[in-house]
């Protein structure tokens, strides 16, 4: 009987025991919590390395109606008169100033353009007259007023730069470029060619303008009137464009690659310029590293790093401070499993993202490029309710933006883990 005794109450006070080293932990509220389980021995999971590539690609694919401006302005430019040399004339060479203004029509691909302009033109020379085979020359000098009516088809080389051939008729007196005894009105007709150049200044179009023509129906005589002139354009009525703005997301999760595309189309009235085919405007490099438990390991249920994890992240802080030129900035976030209360979870994934922020800033990273933030349960990365899952949950996030060598990042963050870390082997479906 006493021998019995001896080996029940040795039994009890272990069960006793056992009994209370069972018992769940509590939070801060009091909540029950379940004990999480390590997992490095449940799976071989590897910390996620992911590089995000975000480029907009813009279109204008389409576009439809009609652009109108009225352009206003004034020119100056120079008057050469040749007579025939049999039948003499007036020889005589001078300057003009003009008043311009033009309806111009614009296309993707081309203008049109009627134009009314104002010259007032002065030619000096000799009057050359042959008499029996005797050329006399006589000093004489003409003054000219006209209007002009002009029509102009150009090609749109660029979206600024315009060239094609014009047409215009002389209304006035003197029209033809003749001598005093050739007084009266005509309606001479020019042909030549112009060109233009637009730039802008708010939303009023500015354009140089270039021109040259030679006469066509001025008998005995050869007249080139040459110009240039700077305009303001009113626009009329803006064409409609539609723009495709498509957005490309690539991503390398470790060696995977995926292409995520998403297309937005807009379609505003804006001044009809030559299409852009593609024009490719990188918005952010975007590298992130999602680090489980296996890479950044804390004590249970508290905010400090555990030993291999802490000169992991010291490594990784000194050679972030030693490359200021690689990245511009640091995103850090702080998650937990959905085991406890959401409030609990939060303050332990705030306690422990900043204990990674110190020590980065520690190793010499600048504190003011770093951003920590606390998640939580609120974001999972595996919805399962299994240990697997709460491990692959439990995680760092460090994003980095303005990075100029991605690369660099991850040869990096690859060259220190292999420093501190053995892969997982797994016999089974256990994993050491």
């Amino acid at each position: 009987m006493k021998r019995t005794h001896q080996k029940i109450f040795p039994t009890l006070l272990i069960a006793a025991a056992g009994a209370m080293m069972v018992q769940p932990a509590h939070g801060a509220e009091g909540q029950p919590r379940v004990r999480k389980k390590a997992s490095r021995k449940i799976a071989n999971i590897p910390s996620d390395v992911r590089t995000e590539t975000q480029a907009r690609d813009l279109y204008i694919n389409e576009q439809t109606g009609t652009g109108f401006t009225l352009f206003l302005g004034v020119g100056a430019g120079s008057l050469s008169v040749n007579p025939n040399a049999d039948t003499g004339g007036l020889k005589s060479s001078g300057s003009a100033i003009f008043g311009r203004s033009a309806v111009a029509f614009h296309n993707r691909n081309f203008a049109i353009e009627l134009g009314l302009n104002w010259m007032q033109g002065r030619v000096t020379g000799d009057a050359i007259t042959v008499v029996n085979g005797t050329t006399r020359a006589t000093q004489t000098e003409l003054f000219t007023r006209a209007a002009i009516l002009e029509f102009s088809p150009r090609f749109r080389l660029t979206n600024k730069l315009e060239f094609g051939p014009v047409g215009s008729a002389f209304f006035g007196s003197q029209a033809t470029f003749g001598g005093p005894s050739e007084g009266g009105v005509h309606t001479p007709i020019f042909l030549g060619a112009k060109a233009t150049a637009t730039f802008g200044a708010g939303n009023l179009p500015i354009r140089f303008v270039a021109q040259a023509a030679h006469s066509l129906s001025i008998p005995d005589r050869g007249v080139w009137v040459i110009s240039a002139g700077l305009e303001v354009g009113l626009p009329i009525f803006r064409g409609r464009t539609v723009v495709r703005e498509r957005e490309t997301l690539t991503v390398r999760n470790n060696y995977e690659r995926e292409i995520i595309e998403r297309e937005k189309v807009v379609v505003r009235r804006v001044a009809v310029e030559k299409p852009v085919i593609q024009e490719k405007i990188v918005i952010q490099e975007r590298v992130v590293f999602s680090f489980d438990d296996q890479i950044v390991n804390f004590e249970f249920d508290k905010a400090t790093l555990m030993q291999e994890s802490r000169e992991f992240m010291h490594e990784f802080g000194m050679f972030l401070a030693s490359r200021p030129d690689v990245w511009a900035s640091l995103k850090i976030e702080g998650h937990t499993d959905t085991r406890g209360s959401d409030e609990y979870n939060q303050r332990l994934a705030e306690g422990r993202v900043g204990t990674v922020r110190d020590v980065l800033t520690g190793a010499g990273v600048p504190a003011e490029r770093i951003e920590a933030i606390g998640v939580g349960e609120s974001r999972p990365i595996d919805p399962n309710d299994s240990e697997i899952a709460h491990a692959r949950n439990r995680r760092v996030e460090m994003s980095f933006t303005g990075v100029s060598d991605p690369q660099a990042l991850r040869d990096a963050v690859n060259k220190i883990k292999l420093k501190y870390y053995k892969p997982a082997t797994c016999n089974g479906g256990v994993c050491r």
